[in-house]
């Protein structure tokens, strides 16, 4: 709930200051969602950010896989651990600073057919998250090279 409010306050000044005083124009829908990601419909979103550092694998994989279900060209960006998915290209793996330290921040894209290349790129990630339980990664010292 805080996440979204601050996202929400974001958004206003955003709108109020920025936006206004620099002439940016304002996007036609932008959305945030408070949500059950595995629950809500994001179909027809084109761009998503995934906070998923403490996710376990099984959720990044239910993730992934409705992931797919997006239009090519869709953009989700994830810290820490990677959509592994043949349906999407891993563009950049950077890492950056947080609040709560350093992670990896990793930008995907949808692409129209499905590429064993783009699945193994991601699983590359994926091997230097620490831990295979259901706490998910708890460090991203390793997903950086």
């Amino acid at each position: 709930p805080e996440l979204h409010k601050a996202s929400m306050d974001v958004l206003h000044a955003y709108k109020s200051r920025v936006a206004l005083k620099y002439s940016v124009p304002i996007p036609d829908k932008l959305e945030f969602v408070q949500a059950n990601i595995t629950k809500a419909d994001w179909s027809d979103a084109n761009v998503i950010f995934i906070n998923s550092t403490c996710f376990s694998k099984p959720l990044m994989e239910k993730i992934a896989k409705k992931a797919e279900s997006l239009a090519p060209g869709s953009c989700v960006v994830t810290l820490t651990q990677p959509i592994i998915s043949p349906y999407f290209d891993l563009l950049e793996s950077k890492k950056y600073a947080m609040s709560w330290g350093t992670a990896t921040a990793h930008i995907h894209v949808r692409s129209e057919k499905a590429s064993s290349i783009s699945e193994s790129k991601a699983r590359y990630w994926s091997k230097k998250i620490p831990g295979k339980k259901d706490y998910g990664a708890l460090f991203d010292g390793y997903t950086s090279a």
